[in-house]
């Protein structure tokens, strides 16, 4: 079973859980991602999703955290049947930064929108062997369990600040530019332990409302684009972090 769970400085959320927990969560963000190019508007967002794919990968690899859990066999049932097996399991984990957390589980409600049907229709209407589709219960999943840690940390009253900011339209990830998801994890990151909690409903509220300062970050990277000839996708903000060691 997958799970979630703060990481202690509240920097992020750990995801963690079995081999075939990661797989089935792999393929149905991989599917409801798309192929490439079908959706370019769309693109940015597409690639915040695979890159939690790429760190199921990588966990299922053993490049991150590998944990292990009594599976519940107890003495009485090896004596009653015999040497079953080992008395531990597995389990796999990576950890995500909290802006990007956000910005996946809000993105999903496009892809969803649009896996669901060629009018992305409501999967409320569709035959009852489509309501039942892993990829679709996968993708609901996992914004589920960003969200129960997101209220872990928060107030009730920013965490119902934080639901209405996620309860994005259609195509909200619209030509987002992703910069400004990269301005917020570094925002994020200088913040003390104590203050993420608080200040969490309100980045969510600026990350998915696209405001004016959205809006100037956008003009900024355009008019540094133009004047360097390259493309707004190709530019970067330069931040002092040291990304390899945070501590979560």
């Amino acid at each position: 079973m997958l799970r979630a769970v703060n990481t202690p400085n509240r920097l992020g959320i750990e995801i963690s859980g079995d081999v075939e927990d990661f797989h089935i969560l792999y393929d149905a963000l991989s599917k409801l991602a798309g192929d490439e190019d079908k959706w370019p508007y769309l693109e940015e967002a597409r690639l915040r999703i695979l890159a939690v794919c790429y760190d199921l990968r990588h966990a299922l690899q053993g490049h991150y955290e590998v944990q292990t859990y009594d599976n519940g066999l107890l003495p009485e049932i090896i004596r009653s049947r015999g040497r079953l097996g080992p008395r531990e399991n597995i389990r796999f984990a990576f950890k995500i930064l909290y802006p990007e957390a956000m910005f996946v589980a809000a993105a999903l409600n496009d892809f969803l929108f649009i896996y669901q049907g060629p009018h992305g229709e409501s999967i409320a209407s569709r035959q009852p062997a489509d309501q039942m589709d892993l990829n679709i219960v996968y993708g609901r999943y996992f914004q589920a369990l960003v969200l129960r840690c997101a209220e872990e940390i928060t107030s009730k009253s920013g965490f119902k600040r934080l639901r209405n900011a996620m309860n994005t339209q259609f195509p909200w990830t619209y030509q987002y530019f992703s910069q400004y998801l990269d301005y917020l994890d570094e925002e994020f990151v200088r913040k003390r332990p104590e203050r993420r909690g608080v200040i969490l409903p309100t980045l969510v509220e600026r990350m998915t409302s696209k405001g004016p300062e959205y809006q100037e970050v956008v003009r900024s990277i355009r008019e540094f684009a133009d004047e360097h000839g390259c493309e707004p996708g190709k530019v970067s903000f330069v931040d002092e972090i040291d990304w390899d060691n945070l501590e979560w």
